[in-house]
């Protein structure tokens, strides 16, 4: 049985040997009287040196040093070391010693048998600035008696034939210190029109903060991108290039979260997002088609399969109209469609966004109340998954207060159950669930009109009656287009404040097409006035004029067909009645109190006819006493008046 020490033997034996190798080259300097050049004769050293594969900013790598003693004594070596700026001494891997000063350093290798080699691992870290920077690393070796010739390494340059012991890294460039990773959370599931996030994690496995991150992200087919929840934003699109808030210090995460809903895919099939980006930092994303295989290039990351189960998407369209000017109601049209997998039978809650200047005049297919600034409808149901869409039509008013400017409708729908979205939340861009922003209309400036009439108190023949037609302007362009007119006789009506031309002509009557004589300014009101002198043959008929203007300063309708209201003015209807004889002039028939009159040319009135004076039969005749004295007529003759006395005549006398 072997004794306990044997397994010692080879140490033992090895430990004999490096004595002998130091001991007998002295013992035989020693006998026969050589000196330390005979000891130097016997040195000869080569250095190697291998830099690191990489090196980053920030963080240490090993540089490993070769001393190889191709001399046939043993030897201790001094290893002396000239590093860059970009590098910094951060100690050895072993028990060597090495001492430094500035960028020197001075390395003591102890007893290096021939033929044997010493290897040094220096750890050196790249300054946190350094990121570009070519760095290369100079060694020389001397024997540490002195007895080899000394070597500057600052004289190594790498170029030539180096000297013995001389010796120079690969140049390396000095990375950024970044060093990113990417990773894809998912859903185990994606319903249909039920609203999910993805999370993609970017860490920082380096030793430098990263200012940011670009990365490309694809959503799986049929998925689409409602919101970036946090960590950044993102374009839309298949491909979505997302810009990540940094900075992502090292040894940190950055979150990007993306909410997402499920539109088109079929049920049952499964799902998966891919994503990567640029592993240093920079906006050179790693290309998404690349990102296959197992493992992954670096830079690429995808997350795990998800099921796709079936759900209701409800979605929104609107139809803007094209045009619309101050005073006009133009219909906008707000579609529901169910682009899901699932049916949805209940009813549907639209809540719409009325922009400011607009006013709903009518709705049709849905019904509607309000609630705050916001018009909320209850769309009938049932919704067909891949049906036919619902239309919701809004008649709205363009008011004064969008006079000049553009406006949008917005709306929203609950894709669940049929609730309500806040259609506030619609603003344009990539637009959150249910959503819906129309294009935006502009509102062009218009005048907008009122007509009003006035009647005159009768209509007699061979008088002038007098009609007053107003036109006011509300809106917020002046008005310059004609009014329309029935006019109930083939002569002219001498209009007073407008000219007035005949349009058509029927039996008896004629419409008259009458052009103000100026604009009609926004907020101010023009009056015309239409003259009638009725001929005797008309004596028994119905007198009715009626006037009518396009609400919005076009070509008016005929009054004939147009019912009382805003833009159509009917006067009172009168019977034409004949002349009354007076012994004055004859007068027209104006307006009714309180309207504007217009006057016509006053006519002349005949010469009274001079009779003989009254007798006492002629006065019988009148029923008056005549046995008394009665005040009868005072006469006008010229400045002066005669008055004439009745008397009793007496028998054979005189009055």
């Amino acid at each position: 049985m072997p004794a306990q020490g044997t397994p010692r033997r080879p140490r033992i034996r090895r430990i004999a040997t490096l004595l002998t190798a130091i001991l007998l080259p002295v013992l035989t300097a020693s006998v026969l009287g050589a000196g330390p050049a005979a000891a130097a004769a016997g040195a000869d050293f080569r250095l190697s040196i291998t830099a690191s594969d990489s090196l980053e900013a920030g963080r240490t790598d090993i540089y490993e040093f070769t001393v190889v003693n191709r001399g046939d004594s043993i030897a201790s070596p001094v290893l002396l070391v000239l590093l860059p700026e970009s590098l910094q001494f951060a100690g050895l891997s072993g028990g060597q010693n090495c001492a430094a000063a500035g960028q020197r350093l001075s390395c003591q290798i102890f007893a290096v048998l021939p033929g044997d080699e010493a290897v040094l691992e220096l750890r050196l870290t790249a300054a946190p600035d350094s990121a570009d920077a070519q760095v290369r690393v100079l060694g020389a070796v001397q024997n540490s008696d002195g007895s080899s010739p000394f070597v500057d390494p600052g004289t190594c340059t790498g170029t030539d034939q180096p000297a013995v012991g001389c010796a120079v890294s690969a140049s390396r460039t000095v990375g950024s210190g970044i060093a990113l990773e990417l990773g894809v959370v998912g859903p185990t599931f994606l319903e249909v029109g039920v609203p999910t996030d993805y999370q993609l994690l970017i860490a920082n496995r380096g030793t430098a903060p990263a200012a940011g991150a670009t990365v490309l992200n694809a959503l799986p087919s049929g998925v689409r991108l409602l919101d970036v929840s946090t960590g950044g934003t993102c374009t839309s699109g298949p491909e979505m290039r997302c810009s990540v808030t940094g900075p992502i210090g090292p040894d940190t995460v950055a979150v990007l979260g993306l909410w997402v809903v499920a539109t088109g895919p079929a049920t049952g099939t499964s799902v998966r997002d891919v994503a990567s980006l640029d592993v240093t930092g920079g906006d050179t994303p790693q290309p998404l088609a690349s990102c296959v295989g197992d493992p992954l290039p670096a830079g690429c990351a995808e997350s795990d399969d998800a099921e796709v189960l079936p759900g209701v998407d409800l979605t929104l369209d609107i139809d803007t109209p094209a045009t619309s000017a101050v005073g006009r109601t133009n219909p906008f049209a707000v579609t529901v469609s169910n682009t899901g997998s699932l049916d949805l039978l209940g009813p549907a809650t639209v809540g719409l966004a009325i922009p400011a200047g607009l006013e709903v005049q009518a709705v049709q297919g849905a019904e509607c109340s309000v609630a705050t600034a916001t018009l909320l409808c209850r769309v009938p149901g049932p919704f067909p998954a891949g049906g036919a869409p619902t239309v919701v039509t809004l008649d709205m008013l363009s008011t004064n207060a969008s006079s000049g400017t553009s406006v949008s409708l917005r709306a929203a729908v609950d894709n669940r159950d049929g609730g309500v979205a806040d259609p506030t939340a619609c603003a344009g861009g990539p637009e959150p669930l249910g959503c819906a922003v129309g294009d935006p209309l502009f509102v062009a400036p218009g005048p907008v009109l009122g007509l009003g009439m006035k009647s005159p108190s009768a209509v007699v023949v061979s008088s002038k009656a007098v009609y007053s037609v107003e036109v006011h302007n509300s809106g917020t362009a002046p008005f310059t287009a004609p009014v329309a007119v029935s006019w109930p006789s083939t002569a002219g009506p001498a209009p007073d404040g407008a000219t007035c031309t005949a349009a058509a002509t029927g039996e008896g009557s004629q419409e008259l097409s009458c052009a103000l004589q100026r604009p009609v300014a926004p907020g101010a009101t023009a009056t015309f006035t239409l003259h009638l002198e009725p001929a005797a043959a008309q004596v028994g008929s119905t007198v009715v004029v009626r006037a009518s203007v396009d609400p919005f300063g076009g070509t008016p309708a005929s009054p004939l067909a147009c019912e009382p209201g805003d833009t159509c003015a009917v006067s009172t209807a009168l019977v034409v009645t004949a002349a009354t004889p007076t012994s004055g002039s004859s007068t027209s028939a104006g307006p009714t109190s309180g309207s504007p009159t217009s006057t016509g040319p006053t006519s002349t009135t005949a010469p009274m006819a001079t009779s003989a004076p009254a007798t006492s039969t002629d006065l019988a005749a009148t029923g008056l006493p005549v046995d008394s004295w009665w005040p009868v007529v005072v006469l006008l003759l010229g400045a002066g008046a005669v008055l004439v006395r009745i008397g009793r005549r007496r028998a054979g006398g005189h009055d």
